[in-house]
């Protein structure tokens, strides 16, 4: 089974003062957080994660989650679907809470 997440990172709609290697960093830490999860999930899963990080500011579009040679695709997108946002939202307390540091440099 191959499972495939991508999702995008705006960096102009993080906030006031975050720069563009903020981004990229964020982008990374979710990417290894992310894969690890699903890992965990689904042990016997090929695993890729696409994070598009996009110097913008406006409206991302949506997490998805593609899942191939499974009898259960659809059940395990949906799933993965409704819970890895709330998982992104946990990812992103903890980036905020000091756990980001190691992912960037600041300039």
């Amino acid at each position: 089974m191959k499972i495939t997440v991508s999702d995008q990172i705006l960096s102009g709609s993080l906030g006031e003062g975050w720069k563009d290697d903020a981004a990229k960093g964020l982008a990374k830490y979710y990417e290894e957080k992310l894969e690890e999860f699903v890992k965990n999930e689904y042990p016997e899963a090929e695993i890729i994660i696409n994070m598009d990080v996009q110097f913008a500011s406006g409206y991302s579009r949506g997490l998805s989650v593609d899942v191939t040679d499974s009898e259960d695709d659809y059940e395990i997108a949906n799933r993965l679907e409704n819970l890895l946002p709330r998982i992104e939202e946990k990812l992103w307390e903890s980036w905020c809470g000091g756990d980001g540091s190691d992912y960037f440099e600041e300039s």
